[in-house]
């Protein structure tokens, strides 16, 4: 959506300069607010989905470029993950078309400039319990840095290895088995076992725990803090359906499992059913018991969702129903994260593998409320075998560790899908990541969590063995590139570009990449530099791409005024709560960077500008953009190079600055440069950088340069030259020559909405962040 048309604000335009090229309308534009395009959080066009996650270099700072293939023929917005060090640094994001595999910076689509403070207001790198009021559901991820191998010692749940189809629970550092089925005796197992992690990837020996009262496979199996819940299953492979329900006391201090004692039946009987448990008071939890089979098969498939209170570790004398599922599914993925019951995954009583999700809000005593529809899995998966089989869970995270795909579990999910889910939110966004081996069958899954917000996952094997992966939090952040009548199945480009200016760093962004994680891997070179572009050998920046369907939504961000170069003049972003309520509000407002040299026009004479081998007189023989004077630089005729400079002016070591200006040769010149001199703090010169052009007879022309200050630089001087011993017949008017920093900068402004903790929902008061 758009409305009103573009303004022209004065950037840089100076007076009488009608030619200037950021030079105001000043008269006859509309009164109003600026030309808006609103951006929702629309559709995902662009997933990734890389292995092996990290950072990129901190050492020697890059602009990075992520080509993507497009799908469909719009852009509203991009997600980019973040890592915020120090106070950070503005962040410039463009969208660009292709230009023979690079991308075409000339012609930008879309560019907007997110505010340091925004990004670590938005950005939480501790993981999404640790983040500030305004970080939601969709500020972040967990993924995966690096993997190992171990020996998990057998045997581990009978004589012959570790069960089949056993269910499996995890809290604080241990894992445990649940019945399941011996391949080698074909028969199911009453037998249970503890395990501990005990850190840097290594497995204690299983523990034999006190057996189940009953032989059961495909029970489901759930774990409060101080009691373990067993509910159903069937005592053979394809028969012996259960409603038995049976409880133990559970140490997860110790890994040491109680004697177990048969508790409430459940309503009917039920096998290959999900189960989830969340605490309503001190020492009171609910268990939940979802979905399932009344026949062990698809077509006895059932929506039922039962419940009961859990008090020291015995269940209450009835089960109650909740509100069915909206589908009849079986063998699905279940838990309760941050308060809100969710369903994902599993098969339907026709025998489709599903990949839509369900959730519900868990109320104060235990009930749930009705259902709504959260983002379906990218890759549509089933547990395969066991209760809570390739499922494993955080605080704040729902993990899906590859998975059954089809009806006759032959084939595997290479994917972990990484769902976020927080109290206010709700579940944000799937976000995939990899590993190749996960496809060659199914397994159990255990997360270990870590106080800074790491983890560390288990995938067990069935021979003994397991692998074990590193994950991190991964901040994330919403950018607004709208762009339009784009074509479908083109390459574009988002070109990242920080501004840092310390020498060391202190305040600066790293970007997550992750290998193969889209079709092209990322492209860098030095931050500021117009260069070329090196490909990295195997990683791609992990952008997430969305359109701009509204899709019944809120506003995600505002798009505002965008200049000649497709640069906005303000962008912001809305945060808001599952609720629909705003609870904060980030904008940045480009502002003009002024000449940091003084006369840049010559209207009132050449001071402070100073000639080197030649003189500078002010002239009106050639003006520029309706200025009345030019400056005139004449050559001695002798010096091979000639040249005038500004005042000293004080600059930062490796900050980049612009140097802009118009220059006109009568007879034209091929050796001409609008430089810069740098000097170190007792003002001796240090280097010049040049960029040498050659000008057309008798046009002008607009020269604009970066350069970056060197280390050690304090001050510089802008230098017009000319080289190559010009003769005085080589004259060089000067028009209107700046030195700026090189990138715009931003106002910023971060507030926080606050509200009462019960209805009326009225707004209480507004808290500025920054």
């Amino acid at each position: 959506m758009t409305f009103n048309p573009r303004q022209r604000a004065a950037r840089n335009g100076l007076p009488g300069n009608l030619n200037a090229t950021n030079h105001a309308d000043q008269v006859n534009q509309l009164l109003g607010t600026p030309a808006t395009q609103v951006i929702y959080p629309g559709l995902q066009v662009l997933a990734p989905n890389g292995a092996t996650f990290s950072w990129t270099d901190s050492a020697n700072l890059s602009d990075f470029d992520q080509p993507f293939v497009l799908s469909g023929t719009a852009v509203g917005r991009v997600t980019v993950p973040v890592l915020v060090q120090g106070a950070g640094s503005d962040l410039t994001v463009s969208l660009c078309p292709d230009a023979a595999g690079a991308p075409d910076l000339s012609a930008p689509l879309a560019q907007t400039v997110m505010p340091a403070s925004t990004l670590t207001n938005l950005a939480s790198p501790l993981g999404l319990s640790a983040g500030g009021p305004l970080v939601t559901v969709d500020s972040g991820t967990l993924l995966y840095t690096a993997t190992g191998t171990g020996t998990w010692a057998s045997p581990a749940g009978s004589p012959n290895g570790a069960p089949d189809a056993s269910g499996i629970v995890t809290s604080g550092n241990y894992f445990v088995l649940i019945g399941g089925y011996d391949i080698t005796a074909s028969a199911a197992t009453d037998s249970v076992t503890s395990t501990q992690f005990l850190g840097d990837g290594l497995l204690a020996a299983p523990t034999p725990q006190p057996s189940l009262p009953l032989a059961c496979i495909r029970a489901a199996c759930a774990v409060t803090s101080s009691s373990i819940v067993v509910a159903g299953g069937q005592t053979a492979a394809t028969s012996g359906l259960l409603n038995n329900s049976w409880a133990a006391s559970w140490d997860p201090n110790t890994g040491i499992v109680g004697s177990w004692s048969a508790q409430t039946a459940l309503p009917v009987a039920l096998s290959h059913s999900g189960a989830a448990t969340w605490p309503i008071d001190d020492g009171v939890d609910v268990v939940y018991v979802i979905g399932g089979s009344t026949d062990g098969f698809s077509s006895g498939a059932v929506s039922t969702v039962y419940y009961n209170t859990v008090n020291n570790g015995q269940l209450g004398s009835t089960w109650l129903t909740g509100p069915n599922l909206p589908q009849a599914k079986h063998f699905m993925f279940s838990a309760v994260i941050n308060g809100w019951l969710v369903v994902t995954g599993g098969v339907l009583s026709d025998s489709t593998i599903t990949g839509n999700t369900y959730y519900a809000r868990v109320r104060a005593d235990g009930s749930i409320g009705c259902w709504n529809s959260g983002p379906s899995l990218p890759t549509p998966a089933w547990t395969g075998v066991g209760a809570n089989w390739a499922l494993s869970t955080t605080d704040d995270v729902l993990f899906i560790v590859g998975g059954t795909t089809n009806a006759a579990s032959t084939t595997f999910s290479p994917n972990i899908q990484v769902l976020p889910v927080t109290a206010d939110d709700g579940p944000g966004q799937w976000f995939l990541t990899n590993d190749a081996t996960l496809s060659a069958q199914i397994y159990r899954s255990s997360l270990f969590a870590e106080d800074d917000g790491t983890g560390n996952l288990v995938r067990l094997f069935k021979n003994g063995t397991y692998v074990y992966y590193n994950f991190v939090p991964v901040p994330l952040v919403s950018v607004p590139l709208p762009a339009t009548g784009l074509t479908n199945g083109a390459t574009y480009h988002v070109v990242l570009h920080q501004s840092p200016s310390q020498v060391p760093l202190v305040d600066y962004l790293q970007f997550g990449a992750g290998v193969g994680g889209l079709t092209s891997n990322f492209e860098y070179r030095a931050v500021g530099s117009s260069g070329a572009w090196s490909a990295d050998a195997s990683r791609s920046v992990l952008i997430s791409v969305y359109d701009n369907t509204p899709n019944g939504g809120q506003p995600l961000h505002l798009w505002q005024d965008p200049d000649s170069s497709n640069l906005a003049a303000a962008s912001s972003t809305f945060v808001n709560d599952w609720y629909g309520r705003l609870v904060g509000y980030c904008e940045g407002i480009l502002s003009p960077n002024d000449a940091l040299n003084s006369n840049p026009t010559f209207v009132t004479g050449t001071s402070p500008w100073v000639a080197t081998n030649c003189t500078l007189t002010q002239s009106n023989a050639q003006v520029h953009g309706g200025l009345t004077e030019s400056g005139l630089l004449t050559p001695n005729g002798t010096s091979a190079t000639v040249y005038a400079s500004s005042e000293l002016i004080r600059v930062t070591p490796g900050q980049w600055y612009e140097a802009q200006g118009w220059l006109f040769s009568p007879p034209g010149w091929s050796n001409v440069s609008l430089s810069v001199n740098w000097f170190d703090g007792n003002q001796v010169y240090m280097d010049t950088s040049y960029s040498t052009v050659s000008l057309t007879a008798a046009t002008w022309t607009q020269q604009v340069n970066s350069f970056q200050a060197p280390n050690g630089a304090t001050y510089a001087t802008l230098v017009p030259t000319e080289g190559g011993t010009p003769s005085a017949a080589r004259t060089l008017f000067l028009s209107n020559l700046t030195l700026t920093d090189a990138d715009p900068s931003t106002l910023a402004s971060v507030a926080q909405m606050t509200y009462p903790d019960s209805e009326p929902w009225a707004p209480t008061g507004l808290t500025q962040l920054n």
